[in-house]
């Protein structure tokens, strides 16, 4: 057994030797993905740091085997049947991780080891130069440098999902943006099978987290973008939200007339949220997604900044940042410029001007 993962070890640094160090991202997600880093060589860099772990070996391995079960990548009878063939190898001078056991068994994929070990606190880089370091804690006031090569590397994102990934009956397919909370997921939801976008907390400021998420969540109107369901799973706060599938409204190039037919949806849903007494105060095109229909363009407004309790709820500010979307738009017509550099004052009204000049109705300002 020792000697096949030396052996592994070996071609996988021969592999690596073949690569442009260019090629090669100093997170070791980049590695698994093109297949170069497999699962005996994950564990055999895991093997090398054994000696800083503080508790026993056999009780890192029951909580490594109680984070899978947890995080639902395999049942408690393959984990069972694991710590058992390891008692086996043990006995016989054999020292083999549950991990790498449930791995060989076809119980676990190396997205899902890592995704254990970063419930664990510990994170696995990689260095162009080829050499991979195991990070426990990681701390983004230190500097990580390369003993190969000295180069500095990027520290470990404790926060992110990697692909496999579960919160609670939600699991992770791939990253879609990143927002001041959190991080927005493309996720499916294995109880109702079906697609969602994932939000889960990655700041430190779950409170704002959990007001963001109630806020929308009491909002209903077409053009703000569904809540299904909020809560905590696996020591993570997540907010679960319809999957859009368009450009955000700063990238969808739309000509004049759509564009204008968007914002004025926009501004309509934005109307509603001051009439239940939401303000966005984070409103422009990257938090607009613009969907396709047989009618023309829908857009989906989302990412509300809703305030603390007790502060100021100015509208003014969302009033201002319709303006500002508008400008754009408005070079060389004069009524929109007019609008643009003057906003009514309430968001229902400026939706009402941009209708009166969709419909080719003079836009007369009082």
């Amino acid at each position: 057994m020792a000697d096949r993962l030396d052996d592994d070890l070996a071609r996988l640094s021969r592999e690596l030797a073949l690569v442009p160090p260019e090629k090669v991202s100093g997170d070791v997600q980049a590695l698994v993905d093109q297949g170069l880093l497999d699962t005996d060589a994950l564990f055999k860099l895991l093997e090398r740091r054994e000696e800083t772990f503080s508790s026993p070996r056999e009780s890192h391995a029951r909580h490594f085997g109680r984070l899978a079960v947890d995080g639902g990548f395999v049942a408690q009878a393959d984990v069972d049947a694991a710590l058992k063939e390891q008692q086996v190898l043990a006995a016989r001078g054999l020292r083999v991780q549950l991990g790498q056991i449930l791995a060989r068994n076809g119980r676990l994929k190396v997205n899902q080891i890592l995704d254990i070990l970063r419930r664990q606190d510990k994170h696995v880089i990689a260095c162009p130069c080829g050499k991979r370091y195991l990070i426990e804690n990681p701390r983004s006031d230190l500097v990580y440098q390369c003993g190969g090569c000295g180069r500095h590397l990027e520290p470990p994102d404790p926060t992110a999902l990697a692909p496999g990934a579960r919160v609670g009956r939600f699991e992770i397919e791939s990253e879609l943006g990143r927002g001041r909370t959190g991080i927005v997921y493309r996720a499916h939801d294995v109880a109702l099978k079906r697609p969602v976008a994932l939000k889960v907390l990655a700041g430190h400021d779950p409170d704002r987290f959990r007001r963001e998420a109630a806020a929308i969540a009491k909002l209903r109107h077409p053009n703000i973008v569904n809540v299904q369901d909020a809560g905590e799973a696996d020591k993570r706060q997540y907010v679960a939200m319809d999957l859009l599938e368009g450009q955000t409204l700063d990238r969808a190039g739309l000509d004049r007339r759509p564009f204008v037919d968007v914002l004025a949806q926009v501004a309509r849903a934005i109307a509603h949220a001051h009439e239940q007494g939401i303000v966005h105060r984070d409103l422009r095109g990257r938090n607009v997604i613009v969907t396709r229909t047989r009618d023309g363009y829908w857009p989906f407004v989302l990412d509300f900044a809703v305030p603390p309790p007790g502060a100021p709820t100015d509208t003014q500010a969302d009033h201002a940042a319709l303006a500002a979307m508008l400008k754009d738009a408005a070079a060389g017509d004069r009524d929109l410029m007019e609008l643009a550099s003057r906003p009514p004052a309430s968001a229902r009204e400026f939706a009402d001007a941009l209708r009166a000049w969709l419909g080719g109705t003079r836009v007369h300002r009082r």
